[in-house]
């Protein structure tokens, strides 16, 4: 595979990983409005996603966020190392990648279970939702994909 074929694939993955994250927002920000309003919504005037949504329960949907969220970040993270892979042919820098994304999963984590023990869930929860959208995003790419060319070069 030539230089120029890597970067172009390389680049068409990262667009592709832009594109999945407008869409997440999207479904996610409908899931939210939802959550919000699930007493009064009626289902006059919602786009087809959004009144497919409407018929699950409140509990249905806020676990249908987490699996989503643990969905989205294991498919970036798929694409990330596959970014990685065609841009190094490195097994090593794989593993970063994946020591990257376990670390930014496990603080989640931690925030949730510290968030829960303590009492102050709804301040904790603002953190590792903020970590998750880390993960879900291609911004580990970013920090990792220049630091790997430093190694490299």
């Amino acid at each position: 595979m030539t230089r120029y074929s890597k970067y172009l694939l390389t680049a068409g993955i990262v667009a592709f990983m832009f594109l999945m994250g407008l869409k997440r927002d999207f479904i996610f920000v409908s899931i939210n409005k939802i959550l919000q309003n699930i007493l009064s919504i009626q289902s006059h005037g919602l786009s087809p996603l959004k009144a497919s949504i409407v018929s699950f329960t409140y509990l249905a949907l806020y676990s249908l966020k987490w699996y989503l969220t643990i969905a989205c970040a294991f498919i970036y993270l798929f694409f990330g190392c596959l970014s990685i892979y065609i841009l190094f042919r490195k097994t090593a820098y794989i593993y970063w990648m994946l020591v990257f994304f376990a670390s930014v999963f496990l603080f989640a984590f931690l925030f949730i279970l510290i968030g829960s023990l303590s009492g102050n869930y709804s301040i904790c929860y603002v953190f590792a939702r903020k970590l998750m959208g880390l993960a879900q995003s291609p911004a580990l790419l970013m920090i990792l994909i220049p630091a790997f060319k430093l190694l490299k070069d």
